[in-house]
């Protein structure tokens, strides 16, 4: 289990540094996302039963992704529809409350609404609940 969290978490690191944007949160993304795929896949590890829940989030996340405008209280809707409040990867932890997200990734926290990029995490959360969803028995 730890070689394949190790090889997904290369790929996702490994693709975003690629990126040529100067955002000082876009560095954040590449946790966001592997956050989201790990809690999800060992969500659905504990419970099956959730995968339902998390597919349905994706067309969610996919409308505010592409949108041209998008507020943070818009992501937060979505996210409080998981069937959880803490997506965790070994190198970050995403908090869901109903006043916001956080992101822990060991080093600092960081209150998802006050870095902007609202559509760019809800890209890397979904992208993170599609491979967690891929890697999970159905």
């Amino acid at each position: 289990m730890k070689t394949l969290y190790a090889i997904v978490l290369t790929l996702l690191f490994g693709c975003a540094t690629a990126t040529n944007n100067k955002h000082p949160a876009l560095k954040l993304l590449p946790q966001i996302k592997a956050a989201a795929f790990a809690g999800t896949h060992e969500a659905l590890i504990q419970e099956p039963a959730w995968r339902g829940r998390f597919e349905s989030a994706i067309p969610a996340l996919t409308i505010l992704e592409s949108a041209e405008k998008v507020s943070f209280d818009e992501l937060l809707a979505v996210v409080l529809t998981l069937p959880v409040r803490e997506l965790k990867s070994e190198q970050a932890i995403l908090i869901i409350t109903t006043a916001g997200i956080m992101l822990d990734d060991l080093n600092d926290s960081f209150d998802l609404s006050a870095v902007g990029l609202t559509q760019k995490i809800a890209g890397a959360i979904r992208q993170g609940i599609e491979l967690g969803l891929k890697t999970s028995k159905h």
